[in-house]
């Protein structure tokens, strides 16, 4: 799960970063997002994700976006904080630092 979490947004180098309300209002967008997906899991996972699966990750992108929301645009939430068992850190990085922590990552999860 951990590896999927780190490729779930694969498919916007492909189709763009849409937010989330808007990707609603797009005619196709949706299945398009879930079709390229399907193919990034199945060739870096093995297979794409099953329904379970899907659920958990959309829980942690959900619960991601909670911090996000609140810490970035400082927008209230109705909900109570999720619990999580990370340190998010919002400081502004280089790109190239970025880069080599997903490129570390990736290569954790490879081998």
């Amino acid at each position: 799960m951990a590896f999927a979490c780190l490729l779930h947004d694969a498919s916007e180098c492909y189709l763009s970063d849409v937010p989330r309300p808007f990707k609603k209002t797009l005619s196709g967008y949706k299945e398009q997002e879930e079709n390229l997906l399907d193919l990034i899991y199945q060739k870096y996972l093995g297979s794409p994700l099953n329904a379970k699966e899907k659920q958990l990750l959309k829980e942690i992108d959900d619960d991601m976006l909670w911090f996000d929301l609140t810490h970035l645009l400082n927008e209230p939430q109705e909900r109570e904080a999720p619990e999580i068992h990370i340190t998010i850190d919002y400081t502004v990085r280089a790109f190239e630092e970025t880069e080599k922590e997903y490129l570390e990552l990736y290569s954790f999860f490879t081998h």
